[in-house]
């Protein structure tokens, strides 16, 4: 995300006169409301992931292990909510398209 990041705020800054501290600061606003969703919806599925897989007590983690390697419920929550938002912002990145 940090790659991203950098990649969104270099296209903010691009053209513009660095010098001048308010284009700076308009640069860094459009970027934040471009990027701010965005990113706290990555840090909130990390962290409901971080509480599925370290805190579950070990009987239910050993249920939940049964049932996400055995069906596809993990992988359309990853789907849902991580992959859709990633490819939609790679899609965005058009300078990076190959012919």
């Amino acid at each position: 995300m940090a790659i991203e990041d950098g990649y969104f705020l270099a296209r903010f800054l691009a053209g513009r006169n660095l010098d001048d501290k308010s284009t700076v600061s308009a640069a860094f606003r459009e970027y934040e409301a471009t990027r701010l969703t965005y990113a706290n919806r990555k840090v909130e599925f990390a962290r409901k992931l971080g509480n599925i897989f370290r805190k579950m007590p070990y009987p239910l983690a050993k249920i939940r292990d049964f049932v996400y390697d055995h069906t596809q419920i993990l992988n359309k929550q990853i789907q849902k909510d991580y992959l859709s938002d990633q490819e939609s912002m790679c899609l965005s990145m058009t300078e990076l398209h190959q012919p």
